[in-house]
């Protein structure tokens, strides 16, 4: 079990019972019950476990993730009998909702293990020359390597390469438009700029070490597209106050691994600022099939002299209601992500409202372990 699942220690087994071997997707946000070999699981009260009648069903009351440490709670199995019968057998465990103490845990960076400047971005020593192709992108598998591009790059062939090299715009790629059109941008340095434009969009692409600066939004993962060991960060601050700033957009088959994603823009009046360093609107598409494993959530909150301002959740993962699309957000694994606990007062939790929102985790194959803070306080699905 990975550090910040849940365990309750349970003080007496149940006789005759032994862990299910097939486990749903939601058993891995599940609470074991160690010594009575039960699966209760977070979303709801009711598991399973196998016996040599037969599967058993067991309720729980009240579910796990409501009670505080130390809490008895009542576990209640009702076991296949040998004549068609039913025989219930009722067990009281204590404690502890908390981190086990016997798991292996996944290694989580330090903050200044994250992606930053000393491991993102051109490497130091690269000698770039100045780029004179095109800027729009048609021959399959073109490379961009040691260059300094000037201006957008519209990709519209497959396999096109970019790396060690830095692009002063935007680069993107419109699945509806060109659907075999991909790209690969690795060891580089995309700067949108002061002015409004997304750093890299909309899929499928690859980004690996890349360092993202300026514009509105830093990347936008609409469609297929892996963003990796990188850092996106310092949007551009919008003197008319009606942009959004955001860090990271998904949309559907998005893998965000192990980046350090902020959105600093400051707030600007009458409705500038950022919405959050990651974020999953089920307005124009479904949110689904996403994986958030390993990433570090810079907060944004600070004070002015007209009051706290900041981004209200540090991550959105889509199933916000009241959407053309909600309802529909289905397969988001989130694991092993940190939230930076910062920031004025009582809103020190990342964003001013809280670290996140709309995680759907009702839906059984959506996963959510080992979230925490970077005090070590451990994160609920349902905060």
């Amino acid at each position: 079990m990975k550090r910040g699942a849940m365990t309750l220690q349970d003080d007496t087994p149940i006789p005759g019972l032994m862990p299910t071997k097939k486990r749903s997707k939601r058993a891995k946000t599940a609470i074991g019950i160690a010594t009575a070999g039960l699966l209760l699981l977070a979303g709801g009260t009711v598991a399973s476990a196998v016996t040599s009648n037969g599967t058993a069903n067991c309720t729980a009351s009240p579910k796990a993730y409501q009670v505080e440490q130390g809490t008895r709670i009542s576990v209640v199995c009702t076991i296949p009998g040998t004549a068609g019968g039913t025989s219930t057998v009722t067990q009281t465990v204590t404690h502890t909702v908390t981190a086990s103490p016997t798991s292996s845990p996944t290694t989580t960076p330090a903050p200044d293990e994250w992606p930053d400047a000393s491991n993102t971005g051109v490497p130091a020593g690269t000698l770039l020359t100045a780029y004179t192709g095109p800027n729009t992108i048609t021959v399959n598998g073109t490379v961009i390597d040691g260059k300094t591009v000037t201006g957008d790059l519209d990709i519209e062939a497959s396999n096109v390469i970019i790396k060690n090299s830095v692009v002063n715009g935007q680069i993107a790629n419109y699945a509806e438009d060109f659907p075999d059109a991909s790209f690969t941008i690795t060891d580089s340095t995309v700067n949108v700029g002061n002015t409004s434009g997304t750093g890299i969009g909309h899929g499928p692409f690859t980004a690996t070490r890349v360092e993202v600066t300026g514009g509105n939004r830093s990347i936008d993962c609409a469609w297929q597209c892996t963003v990796e060991d990188s850092w996106v960060h310092g949007q551009f601050t919008d003197p008319s106050g009606s942009f959004h700033e955001s860090g990271i957009r998904v949309g559907a088959y998005s893998t965000i691994t192990h980046n350090r994603i902020a959105c600093d823009a400051p707030f600007v009046a009458p409705d500038g600022g950022c919405s959050a360093a990651l974020t999953g609107y089920p307005d124009f598409a479904a949110v689904q099939h996403n994986k958030i494993d390993g990433n570090f959530f810079v907060a944004n909150t600070y004070a002015t002299p007209e009051g706290v301002f900041s981004m209200a959740f540090c991550a959105y993962f889509g199933d916000t209601p009241g959407k053309a699309y909600s309802g529909q957000t289905i397969d988001i694994d989130v694991t092993n992500n940190v939230w930076e606990k910062d920031g004025v007062g009582s809103h020190s939790n990342c964003g001013y409202y809280g670290p996140y929102v709309d995680f759907p985790e009702q839906d059984p194959d959506s996963t959510w372990i080992n979230n925490t803070m970077t005090d070590h306080s451990v994160l609920l699905s349902n905060y």
